[in-house]
């Protein structure tokens, strides 16, 4: 028995080496003194991670092609705005937008899930569209006349809290997206969503409550995407309907997925990283970036497919073998 362990064990270590590396070299980053550009790109990067990994899972796991994603991001994003105003810590403040994110997603879901396929994508769709009309028209009594409607509001608590911290912060998120989401998929929800996701009507028939592992997934979906949401708003500083509601929450992680790969955990790492680097580079031309961004889209459309995991499987396939010679 202890023969057949120890190279398990071997293959176990070299594997996961390299990633604890990186995670202690990621918390070290702010106190190299490698500049506050890099601190806003991974802050940035952190942030498209989580959502790009979240609308993957929906997405490739589950069978819910949302473009709704703007919604939960503006809604996070004005309640952290809300609280913060009145005065609450904004870590409990993120905690708590991510929770009525959540509800959110919880008391849609049952419409929601009444449609199927592209009418799902457009139900979503007008969801989101649906609440920034909402937000642009209400001004609560407790408003000053320069802020709330369109105008949007301020996070007060951007004033009081470092960029380094929230670099901690959307670090420790996208960390707890990428676990959270390993955990899910080796477990009984994981499998259940994919039975669903492959054929919802055999699923129910084998006896699998299909409408309540669907809450469970877009609850855990909305959740995440909220927290990443009420982070984003609070490295900004402002919050506004257009741009808190906008269609961009979901081109980004949409357009990190086709990049990365869909139906994968490792394919959206790269992808939020080339999508990161196109946002902070593209800024500078406002009337080409959607025309750039759509022709690199199709180059991966059609030379890759299946995004860059099925490159990154070929060289973790490399990798294993190389690995398994050495320990045999």
């Amino acid at each position: 028995m202890r023969i057949t362990k120890q190279p398990l064990k071997g293959k176990n270590l070299v594997i996961l080496s390299p990633l604890i590396v990186v995670i202690i070299v990621l918390f070290l980053i702010p106190w190299l003194g490698l500049g506050e550009y890099l601190i806003t790109f991974l802050i940035l990067y952190f942030i498209f991670l989580t959502m790009t990994e979240m609308w993957n899972f929906l997405a490739g796991y589950c069978g819910f092609f949302s473009l709704g994603q703007g919604a939960f991001v503006g809604l996070a994003g004005y309640m952290l705005g809300v609280l913060t105003d009145f005065g609450w810590s904004p870590y409990i403040a993120i905690l708590i937008s991510g929770v009525i994110a959540t509800i959110f997603a919880a008391v849609v879901s049952k419409p929601l899930f009444r449609i199927k396929g592209v009418y799902f994508a457009v139900g979503t769709l007008a969801l989101t569209e649906m609440v920034r009309i909402f937000f642009t028209s209400w001004r609560p009594s407790w408003a000053s006349p320069v802020t709330w409607g369109g105008a949007g509001i301020p996070i007060k608590a951007t004033a009081y809290i470092s960029r380094v911290e929230v670099y901690y912060l959307a670090l420790i998120l996208a960390l707890l997206s990428i676990f959270s989401l390993k955990i899910v998929l080796n477990s009984k929800l994981g499998l259940n969503v994919m039975a669903i996701c492959d054929d919802e009507s055999t699923a129910l028939s084998c006896g699998i409550p299909t409408y309540r592992y669907k809450l469970y997934a877009f609850i855990l979906y909305a959740f995440f995407v909220g927290l990443a949401g009420a982070t984003f708003y609070l490295y900004q500083g402002y919050i506004e309907p257009t741009g808190g509601f906008g269609v961009s929450w979901t081109l980004i992680p949409l357009m990190a997925t086709i990049i990365g790969g869909l139906r994968s955990i490792d394919g959206p790492i790269a992808g939020a990283l080339i999508v990161t680097i196109l946002y902070l580079q593209l800024v500078r031309y406002l009337g080409l970036s959607l025309i750039l961004q759509g022709i690199i889209v199709l180059i991966f459309v059609f030379v890759a497919p299946k995004g860059l995991k099925s490159i990154f499987e070929i060289i973790r396939k490399h990798f294993y073998l190389r690995s398994s010679r050495l320990l045999t």
